[in-house]
C-alpha cells in the first residue's frame, strides 16, 4: 500500500512538473531605450544632463505562479549613456562631457497579465541588477580623474577605485549597478508584444579615490520601448 502511494505520488509530481514546465515560455525582444543620469557633487549640486538613445536586446523566460501571475526573468544587453551640457567639473567632468556605456542586466519582473479584449495586458515590477562592461567618452574640455586632467576621448572604464587608469581611460563609475524595474505593454494571439519600460539606479555609482569614500552620487535611470516575440 506504501509503495503504491509512493509511486502514484511520483507520477503525480513528474505530471504535474510537465505540466508546468509546458507552460514556460521564452520570449525574445528588442527596442529603443534613452538613458540619463543623475548625478550630484558632495554639495548637493546637479549636473545638467540629458538622454541618449541606445539598442536594447533581451532574452527572457516567462514562468507562470498562479492564474495571471507569473515570473519573468530577462537577460539584456543595453547601451547606455548621457550627455552634459557646459563644464561641469563639480562632478569631474569636462565641458559638453558624453559618456555611452554598455550594460548587461537582469530584470526579475511579477508580471500580471489578464485577457483583455484580443489579448493580454501587461503589467510587471521588480529588482534588477547590471553589469557596466566598458564603453567611450567625449568631451570639449579636460576631465578630472582624481588629481590628473585627461580631454579629448577615449575609452570608458568601470571601476570601484579611480585611482587607477590607463591612458586616456576614464572611470567614472562603479561597475555593480542594481534597482528597480518597471514595465507595461500589450500582447496579441499570446506571441507579439509592445511594452514601455522604466529603470531607475538606488546604487550609488560614483567610486572611491584610494581610501576615500565617493564625493558625490550618480544614479542611472532610463525609458525605453521594446517589441517580442514568444515561442
Amino acid at each position: 500500500m506504501v509503495t503504491k502511494k509512493l509511486l502514484s505520488f511520483i507520477f503525480l509530481s513528474f505530471l504535474a512538473g510537465g505540466t508546468c514546465m509546458a507552460q514556460v515560455k521564452g520570449d525574445i525582444r528588442a527596442g529603443v531605450n534613452f538613458s540619463n543620469v543623475v548625478a550630484k557633487d558632495r554639495d548637493g549640486k546637479v549636473a545638467d544632463t540629458e538622454s541618449v538613445p541606445g539598442l536594447y536586446v533581451g532574452l527572457g523566460v516567462n514562468v507562470p505562479v498562479w492564474r495571471d501571475f507569473s515570473v519573468h526573468p530577462v537577460f539584456v544587453y543595453a547601451r547606455r549613456g548621457f550627455k552634459q551640457h557646459g563644464d561641469a567639473s563639480h562632478i569631474g567632468w569636462g565641458k559638453d562631457f558624453e559618456a555611452r556605456s554598455s550594460y548587461l542586466e537582469l530584470p526579475v519582473d511579477i508580471v500580471y497579465s489578464p485577457k483583455i479584449g484580443l489579448g493580454n495586458l501587461i503589467l510587471g515590477a521588480g529588482p534588477y541588477v547590471g553589469y557596466g562592461t566598458g564603453g567611450k567618452w567625449k568631451t570639449e574640455g579636460p576631465v578630472l580623474i582624481g588629481d590628473i586632467m585627461i580631454e579629448g576621448q577615449g575609452s570608458l572604464k568601470f571601476q570601484s577605485d579611480l585611482s587607477y587608469r590607463g591612458d586616456q581611460d576614464y572611470a567614472y563609475a562603479k561597475p555593480w549597478d542594481y534597482g528597480w524595474h518597471v514595465r507595461v505593454g500589450y500582447a496579441l494571439f499570446g506571441k507579439y508584444s509592445v511594452q514601455l519600460e522604466m529603470q531607475r539606479s538606488i546604487a550609488n555609482l560614483d567610486a572611491k579615490w584610494g581610501n576615500s569614500p565617493p564625493d558625490g552620487d550618480i544614479k542611472n535611470k532610463s525609458m525605453g520601448i521594446s517589441v517580442g516575440y514568444t515561442f
